[in-house]
């Protein structure tokens, strides 16, 4: 597992933009981390974050992101990247490379076809969303994101 701000810097120091410290970046980061942990979930069959989410009406966030991101300055560029390796990492660049360039509003309307949103979105607000339900979350695959998976199984098996 990995620590949940941490993952937060890495998306803030590959995408300045998201320093800016506005509600859409925050919404976007906690997007990005969301797919992470459902990436994580569906390749290692562990949950890649020390926290877990909660729902709010934008969909699942890490509480302590979203608040420090919006009153600590967990926003700000951070001078160097957090050192995030192996599956964890290749993980991460797969989720910026395919999700990176997408807006908040696509985020949320892309996580919210996930059957793990539509089966908790009438929770109230910051309710604790479970392990057990990214086990029944059914996480969708974009066709971008099928395709960098197929090219990096292709490559891992020497066919690329």
């Amino acid at each position: 597992m990995i620590n949940a701000k941490e993952a937060a810097k890495w998306f803030i120091y590959r995408n300045p933009e998201l320093s800016s410290g506005y509600i859409d970046e925050n919404t976007k980061i906690n997007k990005l981390l969301y797919f992470s942990n459902l990436m994580h979930y569906c390749v290692d069959h562990k949950v890649l974050f020390d926290e877990e989410f909660v729902a709010f009406p934008n969909g699942p966030v890490v509480f302590s992101v979203y608040r420090d991101y919006r009153y600590h300055g967990l926003n700000l560029l951070p001078q160097q990247s957090p050192r995030i390796e192996g599956i964890q990492g290749q993980i991460l660049d797969i989720i910026n490379f395919v999700y990176g360039d997408m807006s908040a509003d696509q985020l949320v309307k892309e996580s919210h076809t996930h059957s793990l949103w539509r089966n908790v979105r009438h929770l109230i607000r910051n309710h604790q969303l479970s392990v057990d339900i990214f086990k029944e979350s059914g996480f969708p695959v974009s066709p971008k994101l099928r395709q960098v998976l197929h090219n990096i199984i292709c490559h891992d098996k020497g066919i690329l």
